[in-house]
C-alpha cells in the first residue's frame, strides 16, 4: 500500500465516523427534548389544574364564611357604640 490510498482509507473512515458521530448527537438531542416533553405533558395532565381549582374553591368559600364574620362583628360593634353612647341605656 502506497500512501495516498492510505490517506484516502483513512479520510473515508474519518468522514464515516463523523457522520455517525452527527447522527448519534442528533438522536440524542431528540431523546432530551422528547424527556422534557414527557415532563411537561405530566406536570400538566397529572390533575395539578383541577387540585388548584379545588383549592381556589376552598379559599374562596373560606373568604365568604370569614367575609360574613366580619359583618356580624361590624354589626355587634355598631349596636354596643350605640348602648354606650345613650346615657339611660345601661
Amino acid at each position: 500500500m502506497d500512501l495516498k490510498s492510505l490517506s484516502g482509507n483513512f479520510s473515508q473512515y474519518a468522514i464515516i465516523l463523523g457522520v455517525v458521530i452527527t447522527l448519534g448527537g442528533g438522536f440524542v438531542a431528540w431523546g432530551q427534548f422528547n424527556a422534557r416533553l414527557d415532563g411537561i405533558e405530566k406536570s400538566q395532565g397529572s390533575g395539578a389544574v383541577e387540585a388548584l381549582q379545588k383549592r381556589v374553591a376552598t379559599l374562596e368559600t373560606s373568604n365568604e364564611v370569614l367575609s360574613k364574620t366580619i359583618d356580624v362583628i361590624d354589626a355587634k360593634m355598631a349596636e354596643l357604640k350605640l348602648k354606650v353612647s345613650n346615657p339611660l341605656g345601661n
